[in-house]
């Protein structure tokens, strides 16, 4: 009885020391409950080896919503090296088309176009037009639905390996589907700049104006609209059509101080006297901005020294005087040989 009795002191002594250890264990449990009890966590279908266990991974994808590009690439790993091994044994669009369908006749609709856009998120640059013809041989014969990322993952190499006029025709597409997203828009601009086709160009910034206002405005532009605009503006400047493209601007609310230096500076470029003095006075009568650069263009392309000295004059006046505006006094009255504007 005495032996029991002091098994049961033991015991409650371990009890009574644990207890802190207790209530913690306990109090963990139930935050762990309240920050995480919302999330669920999804079970992976087991297939025959591991094709089927990729699958799984595409399931649980594709399931709620579109794939993250990092869950889209872990699914396509394996498509990627069949791929990759292919085209470095130069494999054409028809070899690159049938191991496209072996790798995917297994996979639903939804997990084929997963796959296609976790190829194409690795692969980067390595895309090829082989590929690109190889991709929608299988989606038409499939009936693939074009995703949104999917759409723009396309444009984006067309583009990227210059083939602008496939980009074109692969807008309309984009558009039927009604998966157009703003960057698929940029992309089909800047696939059309690329084709020389002002029209149509025009045509588009009319559509993305708003996109391209916001991505324009303020002293420093956003790269790739930056790029794009640099793009029209040089093929307005090969058409002779830089005043219309400056009246187009200002409709669609996107002749910005930048944009107007940009076109004064293309203009300049060219030699273009009478046309840099045809986009004065549109500026002018349209009360746009003349920053210190937008003057220095002006004075640089100027068609004689009376006209330099003015627009140097009119920058001193509006208190825009900047060190590339002096550069370009100095450098034209040197070129003219005229003492009134150097000093």
């Amino acid at each position: 009885m005495q032996q029991w009795n002091e098994t049961m002191q033991q015991i409650w002594g371990l009890l009574v020391g644990a207890q802190s250890e207790i209530v913690i264990f306990l109090a963990a449990i139930l935050v762990h409950a309240v920050l995480f009890g919302r999330y669920k966590v999804r079970t992976l279908q087991k297939g025959q080896g591991g094709a089927g266990t990729k699958q799984g991974k595409c399931l649980s994808a594709t399931a709620d919503a579109a794939p993250t590009p990092l869950q889209a690439a872990e699914v396509a790993m394996p498509l990627v090296r069949i791929v990759k091994q292919l085209m470095q044994k130069g494999a054409d669009s028809t070899e690159l088309t049938a191991e496209l369908v072996c790798q995917l006749q297994t996979s639903s609709d939804e997990e084929a176009s997963v796959m296609l856009v976790g190829m194409f998120e690795i692969m980067g640059k390595a895309v090829t037009s082989k590929l690109l013809v190889a991709v929608r041989s299988v989606m038409s014969d499939r009936n693939l639905k074009l995703t949104p990322r999917l759409g723009e993952l396309l444009l984006r190499n067309y583009a990227g390996i210059q083939l602008y006029q496939e980009a074109r025709d692969f807008v309309t597409c984009v558009e039927r589907e009604g998966v157009l997203t703003p960057i698929s828009a940029v992309l089909a601009l800047r696939a059309t700049i690329g084709t020389g086709d002002l029209d149509a160009a025009l045509a588009q910034v009319k559509k993305l104006a708003a996109l391209l206002r916001a991505s324009i405005n303020g002293d420093a532009p956003a790269a790739a609209p930056k790029s794009i605009m640099q793009q029209l503006i040089a093929v307005a400047a090969q058409k002779s059509a830089l005043p219309r493209l400056l009246q187009e601007l200002y409709s669609c609310r996107l002749c910005t101080s930048w944009s107007l230096e940009t076109v004064l500076a293309e203009c300049v470029k060219v030699h273009d006297g009478p046309t840099l003095n045809a986009l004065e006075a549109f500026a002018t009568a349209h009360g746009l901005e003349f920053t210190g650069l937008a003057y220095a263009h002006l004075i640089r392309g100027a068609e004689s020294a009376a006209d330099a000295q003015r627009h140097f004059e009119a920058a001193c006046k509006d208190g825009v005087v900047v060190e590339e505006l002096l550069l370009a006094a100095v450098d034209t009255a040197i070129f003219r040989g005229d003492a009134v504007l150097a000093q």
